[in-house]
């Protein structure tokens, strides 16, 4: 599951959003051209003013969204069907268009 990481930003409309998707589309280590990419299709995903574009630590960060859960097994079926670190899969995964479905959009942020 290393291969799918949070992000979670702040939204000056909807509040602070967080979304799931393959965090080693890019790079390996450094997450700086995946949130580039992110921030360049949040508007696209309904998102229009998103800042404090940023990745969680870790997938336990973001499990207070409502759908986190769904998301996680949405990843883990996905994750056991395609080869996510075939080279020809991850070129597809880095266009625009692919990154927008690859979005899972996290609900709002829940309370413990």
């Amino acid at each position: 599951m290393e291969d799918v990481v949070a992000v979670r930003f702040q939204d000056a409309e909807r509040g602070e959003g967080g979304v799931l998707t393959w965090g080693r589309v890019f790079d390996p280590v450094d997450p700086t051209p995946l949130l580039e990419a992110i921030a360049r299709i949040l508007p696209r995903a309904g998102f229009k003013a998103a800042s404090d574009i940023r990745i969680c630590g870790s997938l336990r960060e973001a499990r207070q969204f409502q759908y986190f859960y769904e998301g996680l097994v949405h990843f883990s079926a996905l994750g056991a069907t395609e080869d996510v670190g075939d080279p020809d899969w991850l070129k597809l995964h880095r266009t625009d268009d692919c990154m927008l479905q690859d979005l899972y959009r996290l609900g709002l942020l829940m309370s413990d």
